[in-house]
């Protein structure tokens, strides 16, 4: 008669943890470990997140977006590669941390061991946070700039109703599919680096899950045709009907 082994809650954690680490490069305590710190992640975890990036594809059709929209080649090379800056957006992400130009400044400063800075070829010395701040500024520019569908609309106020419709009228289509792009050649990496037996052994869809970013600042829960409660204009309230474009 064949049986089936009794799986203990012990085990269970044991070989979740076990498959963290082969995935991701850090067990269960790592991974928790990492965000409750938001910061200092294991150099193995660091990896994985610049392998999905790395592997993607998507700096090189970011950085062909921007010579194609680039109007002169004259200028600074840049101090943050367009790699270091998808990789700063993606570790944000995962941490938590408001996607602000202060809190990639700090990430750089304070988060990012040495090696890791050495890694996304970031050169910290004799630079204070203001001046990190700044480079984060033009580097996010210059990488979003032609993924961004609203970059029309400035974003460093709270729009008035009037403007918000504008803004919505201004919405860049070729921008959004660029993003879309972007993002589904990152999803897609990280799927490739599953482990083979589960890859091979699949038959079902994939679909991304229902987990939500949050924004720095107030909710914006403005009613329509009303004044815009938060500068990122895009987001607001978390809701599962809709379409989920912060409309």
């Amino acid at each position: 008669m064949k049986t089936t082994p009794i799986t203990t809650a012990a085990s269970t954690e044991e070989l979740l943890s076990n498959e963290l680490e082969e995935i991701f490069g850090a067990g269960t305590e790592g991974i928790e470990e990492d965000w409750a710190l938001g910061s200092r992640m294991p150099m193995a975890y660091f990896n994985t997140f610049l392998t999905a990036v790395d592997q993607s594809g998507a700096v090189e059709k970011v950085e062909g977006w921007i010579s194609k929209d680039r109007k002169s080649h004259a200028g600074r090379k840049a101090l943050i590669s367009v790699r270091a800056a998808l990789v700063l957006l993606f570790l944000h992400n995962h941490w938590g941390h408001a996607n602000t130009y202060i809190e990639y400044g700090r990430t750089i400063a304070f988060r990012l061991t040495q090696e890791q800075r050495d890694i996304l070829a970031i050169k910290t010395w004799g630079h204070g946070q203001q001046d990190w701040y700044n480079r984060c500024w033009r580097a996010m520019q210059r990488v979003l700039r032609p993924i961004d569908p609203w970059y029309l609309t400035p974003k460093n106020r709270k729009l008035t109703a009037a403007k918000y419709e504008q803004a919505k009228k201004l919405r860049d289509k070729q921008r959004q599919l660029r993003l879309e792009e972007v993002m589904n050649l990152i999803t897609h990496a990280t799927t490739r680096m599953l482990p083979a037996r589960y890859r091979d052994d699949y038959r079902g869809d994939v679909a991304l899950d229902a987990t939500f970013i949050e924004i720095a600042g107030r909710v914006d829960y403005a009613p329509k045709g009303c004044d815009r409660w938060n500068v990122d204009f895009t987001g607001g309230a978390y809701r599962r009907e809709g379409d989920h474009r912060g409309m």
